[in-house]
């Protein structure tokens, strides 16, 4: 009977962990860097729908490196900056803490940044997969 029970209790675990897995969000995110090197603030804003991570997978990057943080509706940035050198996945960490865990509810948009070029044609567009 303890057999089944720590069963039945296993089972239902992994249920309400994929459960919340599911629950969080996830969108293609694009855009466009400046070549000077200037910050970038993004208009889009998004909304945590569960506490956990934040994170980017970077398909598409600028002709140098991507940077990207979070802000807050105050206009200030709560996560460290993430930098792409190449393709991948990269977690959002607070700033304050170093934590990847973000509260559910937290609204951010994006700051980013790619180092400057001289080069009017350079790429300056970036691409990739959020969950949030």
């Amino acid at each position: 009977m303890k057999k089944l029970i720590l069963c039945v209790l296993v089972c239902v675990t992994i249920v309400l962990s994929g459960a919340l897995i599911l629950a969080q969000s996830q969108e293609n995110i694009d855009g466009y860097m400046n070549r000077d090197g200037t910050l970038v603030q993004y208009t889009t804003w998004r909304t945590t729908t569960t506490t956990g991570q934040v994170r980017l997978n970077l398909n598409n990057n600028t002709a140098n490196v991507t940077r990207l943080g979070l802000r807050n509706r105050a206009g200030v940035q709560f996560t460290n900056t993430e930098q792409w050198d190449s393709l991948g996945w990269r977690n959002f960490h607070l700033s304050s803490t170093g934590s990847s865990t973000i509260p559910q509810g937290t609204r951010f948009a994006f700051n980013g940044r790619m180092n400057s070029v001289t080069w009017p044609w350079a790429d300056n567009y970036w691409a990739g997969t959020l969950t949030f």
